[in-house]
């Protein structure tokens, strides 16, 4: 990873981010995996300097969690309301 981006994200963990540069960092986030890992570790290192760790980690609760999101049932879709001859839509 290019040092420029590793400056960025850790800019953006603390807060220190123009908006702008803002929108571009979390869309990268969204499509590039290394990144994300190493935003969790960025994470964890802030809240370890800070004091601000539980007292035991789950090294897998990302996955558990992700797991959880794609077991759920996706909601029936809504039935389409049908127009009143009048045009008020119930």
């Amino acid at each position: 990873m290019a040092e420029k981006t590793a400056e960025q994200l850790s800019a953006l963990i603390d807060g220190e981010v123009e908006d702008l540069e803002l929108d571009l960092a979390l869309r990268r986030l969204g499509r590039e995996s290394e990144l994300i890992g190493r935003w969790e570790r960025y994470h964890m290192i802030s809240d370890a300097l800070k004091n601000n760790l539980p007292e035991s980690l789950d090294p897998d609760f990302a996955g558990r969690i992700s797991r959880a999101i794609q077991e759920e049932q996706t909601p029936a879709a809504a039935p389409s309301r049908q127009s009143s001859p009048q045009g008020f839509g119930y």
